[in-house]
């Protein structure tokens, strides 16, 4: 699985002036994986004590 997150942003002056939209997707897969696995270790030494 992979895991992104999505940023946009409009450049001009307000929405209905907005000259352009920049997009930038950014790959989170690795910071999620760790979130993962650090909430997996929280959980087995709760489980251990």
């Amino acid at each position: 699985m992979l895991w992104g997150r999505l940023t946009v942003s409009l450049v001009g002056k307000g929405i209905e002036h907005a000259r352009f939209r920049i997009a930038m997707i950014e790959d989170i897969t690795e910071r999620k994986n760790a979130e993962s696995a650090l909430r997996e270790s929280e959980q087995n030494l709760r489980d251990s004590e």
